[in-house]
């Protein structure tokens, strides 16, 4: 399978049922904990400046990561080769 094209992943988002993996709640997903369990690590990893932090996502996706430094304040710039990726995100 050709992962490596812009249009490769369009496809990819298109044909796959793409979940946000973001909760604001208790995780309910292994995948939902995972998410979150990353988050956290990076945002403490950053240290008590992470907020003040701009923040790129590259390969973003569905924005998950994205979506969880937003929620935290963080001012974010989403990067991805498929816009159908966004289209996810801003649907979920």
């Amino acid at each position: 399978m050709d992962t490596g094209s812009h249009e490769a992943w369009g496809g990819i988002w298109r044909d796959t049922a793409s979940p946000m993996l973001y909760t604001a709640g208790t995780p309910r997903t292994l995948l939902e904990f995972w998410q979150r369990a990353y988050f956290e690590d990076l945002w403490a990893m950053a240290g008590e400046r992470a907020a003040s932090l701009r923040w790129c996502e590259l390969g973003a996706g569905r924005g998950t990561t994205s979506t969880y430094l937003r929620a935290a304040g963080a001012d974010v710039t989403m990067v991805d080769l498929s816009d159908d990726g966004f289209e996810v995100c801003r649907h979920n």
